[in-house]
């Protein structure tokens, strides 16, 4: 069965045009993010009261730090697909990473929409109703 198979004649043009791509989205993503930064700058920049700095950061952050530790909590055991033996570590861990982050981030956003519909961000930081009376 194996003998039946063979290679498409521009097979490695076609694998290096995608290592192309990905390398061009990767530095475009980059030099995006940092344009981005450089253009908005560190203060506390807010729109119709919600603060867009603040929200960019932090999820540029979460993502940054949740790359890095589910890359580190990764598993590189080998395991077996379809009869074959994938026992690479770092490959092995580099999908564990992006599963996990994944994850992370739609499990981050989800809490977000329920925070938003419920009003909680709009309630941190608001004075109670007994400190408004008493102010007044």
């Amino acid at each position: 069965m194996a003998d039946d198979l063979f290679a498409p004649l521009y097979a490695d043009v076609v694998i290096w045009a995608a290592y192309l791509l990905i390398a061009a989205t990767v530095c475009l993503t980059i030099f995006s993010a940092l344009r981005s930064m450089k253009k908005r700058g560190v203060k506390a920049m807010r729109r119709g009261g919600i603060p867009t700095t603040s929200i960019a950061y932090g999820v540029g952050g979460l993502l940054i730090v949740s790359l890095l530790a589910t890359f580190l909590l990764g598993s590189s055991e080998p395991i077996e697909v379809g009869g074959e033996t994938y026992a690479d570590g770092l490959w092995l861990r580099v999908a564990d990473m992006l599963i996990l982050t994944t994850l992370v981030m739609i499990t981050v956003a989800v809490l977000a929409a329920i925070c938003g519909i419920m009003g909680l961000s709009r309630r941190i930081g608001r004075p109670r109703r007994e400190e408004r009376r008493a102010e007044a």
